[in-house]
């Protein structure tokens, strides 16, 4: 049986200390789980371009570095907001 991984996962990975608010954001929010669903791809471009080398890979990696820290600002603002 396959796992379907999710954008919560990596949001857990990164924010430990936020489960219980990542999850509940997830469940009552598109907009949030979208912005879920985008840091996790982030995360496998990363991945993918760590790997690889020539000329484009290191600018890639600094635009999606760039990418997922500013994700990271619009979810980080959403779990602020989010009444405990």
């Amino acid at each position: 049986m396959a796992i379907v991984q999710t954008g919560v996962f990596t949001l857990y990975e990164r924010f430990p200390d936020q489960k219980e608010v990542i999850r509940s954001l997830f469940e009552k929010s598109e907009t949030f789980k979208t912005l879920c669903e985008d840091h996790r791809k982030c995360c496998e471009a990363i991945r993918f371009w760590e790997r690889k080398e020539g000329d484009v890979a290191p600018q890639r990696l600094q635009e999606y570095g760039a990418l997922i820290r500013d994700l990271e600002e619009e979810i980080q603002a959403f779990m602020k907001d989010c009444p405990k």
